[in-house]
């Protein structure tokens, strides 16, 4: 099989058919009485999004968060914040929806604390730290640093 292997021209295309497939297989499963989806089901289809249309990834992370029955956990939101930094854009936008995502993330944790599965971890954080790093806003540095020293507070 050609996914993934060096010299693949159209790698972009692959992605977003597998995204289909795997969406449609989400959507399969949500409308089955057989097997439900869980949590870990969403992840995977965050995944995939997050490798070819990180919008249609945060659209849904955004159900998940609306989901009494899979909600999202610190991978769903690391993965779409991954999925922007890898997005090759605007490198500001991007961290503004990194920041905004991580924003969520700490926000949603806090509403639910019971819930450690979403609390924000190292790799969340670094997530966050690599973008400030790539970011040529003169605060970009700065940011970081407060952000390492909320980390170990």
């Amino acid at each position: 099989h050609s996914i993934g292997k060096k010299g693949n021209g159209n790698k972009k295309g692959e992605q977003k058919a597998l995204a289909q497939k795997a969406q449609s297989l989400l959507d399969d499963m949500t409308a089955s009485s057989l097997a439900k989806p869980n949590t870990w089901t969403y992840n995977s289809v965050l995944h995939c999004w997050s490798n070819c249309n990180v919008a249609r990834a945060e659209q849904l992370l955004k159900e998940m968060e609306k989901s009494p029955d899979c909600p999202p956990t610190t991978s769903s939101y690391t993965t779409v914040m991954n999925g922007w930094a890898r997005a090759g854009g605007d490198r500001d936008n991007d961290l503004e929806q990194i920041q905004h995502l991580f924003d969520r993330n700490v926000a949603y944790y806090k509403r639910n604390m019971k819930n450690m599965d979403c609390k924000p971890n190292q790799f969340t954080y670094t997530t966050l730290v690599h973008a400030y790093a790539k970011s040529k806003t003169a605060s970009a540095a700065l940011k970081a640093e407060a952000l390492l020293r909320n980390m170990y507070d």
